[in-house]
């Protein structure tokens, strides 16, 4: 399992695991798993990096392309704006 998820606008966590249920007793399976995993992990950071350094600050929206399955995401995003807006007001 892992799982990206932002912080900030320019950074992210990477939450991972990995289980077995044979030779839990074998220290070198052990470690080659975690060697493999780390390595493909640190493939992945190269990609994310590079693709963070493209958006950059004047990328347009991340979601361009909107599909039928999206209306629920988007109209759920539309809602938070509002409501957002309108907690502003509220304040100001």
């Amino acid at each position: 399992m892992n799982l990206v998820t932002p912080e900030t606008d320019v950074t992210s966590h990477y939450f991972w695991a990995t289980a077995r249920c044979y030779q839990l007793d074998d220290d070198g399976l052990t470690e080659y798993i975690r060697e493999q995993t780390y390595r493909t992990f640190d493939q992945d950071k190269v990609v994310l990096e590079a693709q963070q350094r493209n958006l950059g600050p004047d990328s347009p929206s991340p979601f361009p392309v909107a599909l039928r399955t999206d209306a629920g995401p988007i109209q759920a995003r539309k809602l938070i704006d509002e409501l957002l807006l309108n907690e502003q007001k509220v304040v100001e």
